[in-house]
């Protein structure tokens, strides 16, 4: 089942449960992952779900950074919920130990590919992202990729 499918499943869901907070956040969460395909002549990718359903979580954790800097808790739960809804959309991300095996594998394959040390950061970033899109924290994965590439 496509993540679009799975939406669209949990808004029913939502729907007949009677929970208008989850059908408004799935409702325009569904809204945006569909005009993506819309607009690009086509069906919406797992992928593009995957960063859009991202977005919505960073928009979400915004407004708790901002909710808890001014003091307030009015709006609080509702952002947490949102987030707690929103990251069952995502795939299960790797663990700090897979991210750095899988991208010392990389790794290994562009330095045998690849002479220039400056090049190779990106091309381990490319291909990593490349196979392994939303499966990850990419806050962590710069780090861990030179990390990788300071032991060549």
């Amino acid at each position: 089942m496509s993540i679009v499918e799975k939406i669209k499943n949990d808004l029913l869901i939502f729907r007949k449960q009677k929970d208008s907070e989850a059908v408004t956040i799935i409702s325009t969460l569904l809204a945006e992952v569909v005009s993506i395909g819309k607009n690009s002549g086509g069906e919406t990718s797992d992928a593009q779900a995957i960063k859009r359903v991202q977005k919505f979580i960073e928009g979400a954790e915004e407004i708790i950074k901002t909710l808890n800097i001014k003091g307030s808790t009015d709006g609080l739960s509702k952002a947490e919920r949102e987030i707690s809804l929103l990251q069952t959309y995502l795939p299960a991300q790797m663990s700090l130990e897979d991210l750095g095996k899988h991208v010392g594998i990389i790794v290994q394959q562009v330095t045998s590919e690849i002479q220039n040390p400056k090049q190779r950061m990106g091309e381990v970033i490319k291909r990593f992202r490349a196979q392994f899109d939303g499966q990850y924290d990419p806050r962590q994965l710069s780090g861990v990729v030179n990390k990788e590439l300071s032991k060549v």
